[in-house]
Protein backbone atom coordinates (compact mmCIF):
# COMPACT_ATOMS: atom_id res chain seq x y z
CA UNK A 1 0.00 0.00 0.00
CA UNK A 2 1.54 3.25 -1.17
CA UNK A 3 1.33 6.18 1.21
CA UNK A 4 2.47 9.64 0.22
CA UNK A 5 5.49 10.73 2.25
CA UNK A 6 4.22 14.32 2.33
CA UNK A 7 1.01 13.11 3.97
CA UNK A 8 2.98 11.29 6.66
CA UNK A 9 5.03 14.43 7.36
CA UNK A 10 1.83 16.45 7.63
CA UNK A 11 0.38 13.98 10.12
CA UNK A 12 3.56 14.19 12.16
CA UNK A 13 3.18 17.95 12.32
CA UNK A 14 -0.16 17.37 14.02
CA UNK A 15 1.80 16.28 17.08
CA UNK A 16 2.72 19.90 17.55
CA UNK A 17 -0.86 20.44 18.69
CA UNK A 18 0.00 18.51 21.82
CA UNK A 19 2.05 21.51 22.87
CA UNK A 20 -1.21 23.35 23.44
CA UNK A 21 -1.66 21.27 26.58
CA UNK A 22 1.42 22.97 28.04
CA UNK A 23 -0.33 26.33 27.79
CA UNK A 24 -2.38 25.42 30.86
CA UNK A 25 0.76 25.35 33.00
CA UNK A 26 2.70 28.32 31.54
CA UNK A 27 1.50 31.64 32.97
CA UNK A 28 3.16 33.66 30.20
CA UNK A 29 0.66 32.24 27.70
CA UNK A 30 -2.51 33.29 29.53
CA UNK A 31 -3.76 35.37 26.60
CA UNK A 32 -3.05 32.58 24.11
CA UNK A 33 -4.82 30.05 26.32
CA UNK A 34 -7.88 32.31 26.58
CA UNK A 35 -8.01 32.71 22.79
CA UNK A 36 -7.70 28.99 22.07
CA UNK A 37 -10.25 28.10 24.74
CA UNK A 38 -12.70 30.73 23.52
CA UNK A 39 -12.38 29.64 19.89
CA UNK A 40 -12.89 25.98 20.72
CA UNK A 41 -15.94 26.84 22.83
CA UNK A 42 -17.44 29.08 20.16
CA UNK A 43 -17.47 26.53 17.35
CA UNK A 44 -21.24 26.03 17.67
CA UNK A 45 -21.90 29.76 17.27
CA UNK A 46 -19.49 29.88 14.34
CA UNK A 47 -21.24 26.95 12.65
CA UNK A 48 -24.74 28.42 12.92
CA UNK A 49 -23.49 31.83 11.82
CA UNK A 50 -22.06 30.22 8.71
CA UNK A 51 -25.30 28.32 8.06
CA UNK A 52 -27.38 31.50 8.41
CA UNK A 53 -25.17 33.47 6.04
CA UNK A 54 -25.02 30.57 3.58
CA UNK A 55 -28.81 30.27 3.38
CA UNK A 56 -29.32 34.01 2.90
CA UNK A 57 -26.49 34.34 0.39
CA UNK A 58 -27.58 31.31 -1.61
CA UNK A 59 -31.20 32.48 -1.84
CA UNK A 60 -30.25 35.96 -3.04
CA UNK A 61 -27.53 34.64 -5.37
CA UNK A 62 -29.86 32.22 -7.16
CA UNK A 63 -32.51 34.92 -7.44
CA UNK A 64 -30.07 37.38 -9.02
CA UNK A 65 -28.84 34.71 -11.44
CA UNK A 66 -32.40 34.16 -12.65
CA UNK A 67 -33.16 37.89 -12.83
CA UNK A 68 -30.03 38.64 -14.88
CA UNK A 69 -30.48 35.69 -17.27
CA UNK A 70 -32.40 37.86 -19.71
CA UNK A 71 -29.72 40.56 -19.52
CA UNK A 72 -27.02 38.09 -20.59
CA UNK A 73 -29.07 37.10 -23.66
CA UNK A 74 -29.93 40.64 -24.69
CA UNK A 75 -28.10 41.23 -27.96
CA UNK A 76 -28.73 44.99 -27.75
CA UNK A 77 -26.35 45.29 -24.78
CA UNK A 78 -22.64 45.49 -25.67
CA UNK A 79 -20.73 42.27 -25.13
CA UNK A 80 -18.21 43.95 -22.84
CA UNK A 81 -20.95 45.02 -20.44
CA UNK A 82 -22.54 41.58 -20.43
CA UNK A 83 -19.16 39.91 -19.80
CA UNK A 84 -18.43 42.26 -16.91
CA UNK A 85 -21.69 41.40 -15.19
CA UNK A 86 -21.33 37.72 -16.13
CA UNK A 87 -18.06 37.56 -14.21
CA UNK A 88 -20.03 38.30 -11.05
CA UNK A 89 -23.45 36.73 -11.64
CA UNK A 90 -23.12 34.48 -14.68
CA UNK A 91 -23.46 31.18 -12.80
CA UNK A 92 -24.75 30.07 -9.42
CA UNK A 93 -21.25 29.59 -8.04
CA UNK A 94 -20.15 33.02 -9.30
CA UNK A 95 -23.21 34.62 -7.75
CA UNK A 96 -22.66 32.98 -4.37
CA UNK A 97 -19.04 34.10 -4.27
CA UNK A 98 -20.09 37.61 -5.29
CA UNK A 99 -22.69 37.76 -2.51
CA UNK A 100 -20.04 36.96 0.08
CA UNK A 101 -17.93 39.68 -1.51
CA UNK A 102 -20.86 42.10 -1.22
CA UNK A 103 -21.27 41.20 2.44
CA UNK A 104 -17.73 41.01 3.72
CA UNK A 105 -15.46 42.66 1.13
CA UNK A 106 -15.35 45.64 -1.24
CA UNK A 107 -19.02 45.82 -2.18
CA UNK A 108 -18.82 49.05 -4.18
CA UNK A 109 -17.17 47.44 -7.22
CA UNK A 110 -19.93 44.86 -7.63
CA UNK A 111 -22.61 47.43 -6.83
CA UNK A 112 -21.39 49.89 -9.45
CA UNK A 113 -21.09 47.14 -12.03
CA UNK A 114 -24.80 46.32 -11.60
CA UNK A 115 -26.01 49.91 -11.48
CA UNK A 116 -23.88 51.09 -14.42
CA UNK A 117 -24.35 48.10 -16.75
CA UNK A 118 -27.80 46.72 -15.88
CA UNK A 119 -29.99 49.33 -14.19
CA UNK A 120 -29.62 52.21 -11.78
CA UNK A 121 -32.33 50.65 -9.61
CA UNK A 122 -29.76 48.08 -8.50
CA UNK A 123 -28.16 50.88 -6.48
CA UNK A 124 -31.18 50.70 -4.15
CA UNK A 125 -30.70 46.95 -3.84
CA UNK A 126 -26.97 47.31 -3.15
CA UNK A 127 -27.37 49.93 -0.44
CA UNK A 128 -30.31 48.13 1.19
CA UNK A 129 -28.49 44.79 1.15
CA UNK A 130 -25.36 46.30 2.64
CA UNK A 131 -27.30 47.99 5.44
CA UNK A 132 -29.47 44.99 6.32
CA UNK A 133 -27.09 42.07 5.79
CA UNK A 134 -23.61 43.54 5.59
CA UNK A 135 -24.06 45.91 8.53
CA UNK A 136 -26.95 44.83 10.78
CA UNK A 137 -26.88 41.03 10.41
CA UNK A 138 -23.10 40.72 10.42
CA UNK A 139 -22.92 43.10 13.38
CA UNK A 140 -25.36 40.93 15.35
CA UNK A 141 -23.39 37.80 14.48
CA UNK A 142 -20.17 39.46 15.63
CA UNK A 143 -21.84 40.56 18.88
CA UNK A 144 -23.14 37.05 19.60
CA UNK A 145 -19.77 35.55 18.78
CA UNK A 146 -17.95 38.00 21.08
CA UNK A 147 -20.49 37.41 23.86
CA UNK A 148 -20.03 33.65 23.59
CA UNK A 149 -16.25 34.12 23.60
CA UNK A 150 -16.37 36.13 26.84
CA UNK A 151 -18.77 33.60 28.36
CA UNK A 152 -16.44 30.70 27.63
CA UNK A 153 -13.41 32.61 28.87
CA UNK A 154 -15.11 33.68 32.10
CA UNK A 155 -16.43 30.19 32.91
CA UNK A 156 -13.18 28.30 32.36
CA UNK A 157 -11.71 27.10 35.67
CA UNK A 158 -8.09 27.68 34.69
CA UNK A 159 -8.77 31.20 33.46
CA UNK A 160 -10.71 32.08 36.62
CA UNK A 161 -7.93 30.79 38.89
CA UNK A 162 -5.26 32.67 37.00
CA UNK A 163 -7.32 35.85 37.08
CA UNK A 164 -7.73 35.51 40.84
CA UNK A 165 -4.01 34.96 41.19
CA UNK A 166 -3.24 38.07 39.14
CA UNK A 167 -5.68 40.11 41.23
CA UNK A 168 -4.09 38.84 44.43
CA UNK A 169 -0.58 39.73 43.28
CA UNK A 170 -1.72 43.18 42.17
CA UNK A 171 -3.46 43.80 45.51
CA UNK A 172 -0.38 42.69 47.44
CA UNK A 173 1.83 45.01 45.39
CA UNK A 174 -0.45 48.01 45.99
CA UNK A 175 -0.74 47.38 49.73
CA UNK A 176 3.02 47.02 50.10
CA UNK A 177 3.42 50.36 48.32
CA UNK A 178 1.01 51.91 50.82
CA UNK A 179 2.86 50.24 53.70
CA UNK A 180 6.23 51.59 52.58
CA UNK A 181 4.78 55.10 52.30
CA UNK A 182 3.22 54.92 55.77
CA UNK A 183 6.24 53.36 57.52
CA UNK A 184 8.15 56.59 58.11
CA UNK A 185 10.42 55.11 60.78
CA UNK A 186 11.42 52.21 58.57
CA UNK A 187 11.10 49.65 61.37
CA UNK A 188 8.82 47.34 59.36
CA UNK A 189 5.63 48.11 61.29
CA UNK A 190 3.06 50.92 61.32
CA UNK A 191 1.80 52.41 64.55
CA UNK A 192 -1.36 54.46 65.07
CA UNK A 193 0.34 57.83 64.56
CA UNK A 194 1.93 56.81 61.27
CA UNK A 195 -1.39 55.38 60.13
CA UNK A 196 -3.20 58.62 60.93
CA UNK A 197 -0.63 60.77 59.15
CA UNK A 198 -0.79 58.77 55.93
CA UNK A 199 -4.58 59.07 55.91
CA UNK A 200 -4.38 62.83 56.31
CA UNK A 201 -3.52 62.86 52.60
CA UNK A 202 -6.71 63.05 50.46
CA UNK A 203 -4.93 61.17 47.68
CA UNK A 204 -4.60 58.09 49.88
CA UNK A 205 -8.30 58.12 50.78
CA UNK A 206 -9.26 58.50 47.12
CA UNK A 207 -6.84 55.75 46.12
CA UNK A 208 -8.34 53.30 48.61
CA UNK A 209 -11.87 54.36 47.68
CA UNK A 210 -11.07 53.39 44.08
CA UNK A 211 -10.31 49.91 45.45
CA UNK A 212 -13.72 49.65 47.19
CA UNK A 213 -12.46 50.63 50.63
CA UNK A 214 -14.13 53.77 51.99
CA UNK A 215 -12.15 55.19 54.92
CA UNK A 216 -14.06 57.60 57.18
CA UNK A 217 -12.16 57.06 60.44
CA UNK A 218 -8.51 55.88 60.27
CA UNK A 219 -8.58 54.88 63.95
CA UNK A 220 -11.45 52.46 63.39
CA UNK A 221 -9.77 51.03 60.30
CA UNK A 222 -6.52 50.55 62.22
CA UNK A 223 -8.32 48.61 64.97
CA UNK A 224 -10.03 46.43 62.36
CA UNK A 225 -6.71 45.63 60.72
CA UNK A 226 -4.69 45.20 63.91
CA UNK A 227 -4.36 41.80 65.56
CA UNK A 228 -4.12 43.31 69.04
CA UNK A 229 -0.47 44.42 69.32
CA UNK A 230 -1.24 48.01 68.22
CA UNK A 231 1.09 47.67 65.26
CA UNK A 232 0.46 46.74 61.66
CA UNK A 233 2.77 44.58 59.60
CA UNK A 234 2.73 44.42 55.82
CA UNK A 235 1.02 41.01 55.95
CA UNK A 236 -1.71 42.32 58.27
CA UNK A 237 -2.33 45.29 55.98
CA UNK A 238 -2.57 43.11 52.86
CA UNK A 239 -4.82 40.52 54.46
CA UNK A 240 -6.99 43.03 56.33
CA UNK A 241 -7.67 45.37 53.42
CA UNK A 242 -8.49 42.40 51.21
CA UNK A 243 -11.03 41.28 53.82
CA UNK A 244 -12.63 44.69 54.32
CA UNK A 245 -12.83 46.13 50.82
CA UNK A 246 -16.02 45.83 48.78
CA UNK A 247 -19.58 45.30 49.91
CA UNK A 248 -20.70 42.73 52.43
CA UNK A 249 -21.23 39.31 50.88
CA UNK A 250 -23.63 36.56 51.83
CA UNK A 251 -20.88 34.59 53.54
CA UNK A 252 -20.03 37.65 55.66
CA UNK A 253 -23.66 38.06 56.72
CA UNK A 254 -23.96 34.37 57.53
CA UNK A 255 -20.79 34.52 59.63
CA UNK A 256 -22.14 37.55 61.49
CA UNK A 257 -25.45 35.81 62.18
CA UNK A 258 -23.63 32.72 63.42
CA UNK A 259 -21.47 34.77 65.79
CA UNK A 260 -24.56 36.62 67.02
CA UNK A 261 -26.33 33.36 67.76
CA UNK A 262 -23.31 32.09 69.66
CA UNK A 263 -23.19 35.33 71.67
CA UNK A 264 -26.92 35.11 72.49
CA UNK A 265 -26.44 31.48 73.56
CA UNK A 266 -23.65 32.49 75.93
CA UNK A 267 -25.72 35.33 77.40
CA UNK A 268 -28.72 33.05 77.90
CA UNK A 269 -26.54 30.41 79.50
CA UNK A 270 -24.99 32.99 81.81
CA UNK A 271 -28.38 34.35 82.85
CA UNK A 272 -29.82 30.90 83.28
CA UNK A 273 -32.52 31.47 80.70
CA UNK A 274 -34.06 28.49 78.91
CA UNK A 275 -33.40 27.95 75.27
CA UNK A 276 -36.95 28.75 74.22
CA UNK A 277 -36.70 32.28 75.65
CA UNK A 278 -33.76 33.35 73.54
CA UNK A 279 -35.96 34.70 70.78
CA UNK A 280 -37.96 36.77 73.24
CA UNK A 281 -34.70 38.09 74.74
CA UNK A 282 -33.53 39.31 71.33
CA UNK A 283 -36.93 40.90 70.61
CA UNK A 284 -36.89 42.76 73.95
CA UNK A 285 -33.47 44.18 73.19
Amino acid sequence: LYVDAALIRTLRLARVLRLLRLIRTIHGFDALYIMTTAMSGSLVVLFWSFVLLLVVQTTIALSLTQILAGFFKNADVPVAQRLEVFEYFGTASRSMFTMFELTLANWTIVGRSLSENVSEYFAIFNVGYKLVIGFAAVGIINAVFIQETFKVASSDDTVMMRQKERDRRLHTKKMKTLFEAADESGDGVIDMEEFRRIFDMPEIRTWLAAQDLQVTDPDVLFKLLDDGDKQLTAEELVRGVDRLKGNAKSVDLEAFIMEQRAFVSQVCAGLGLPTVSRISLVSQN
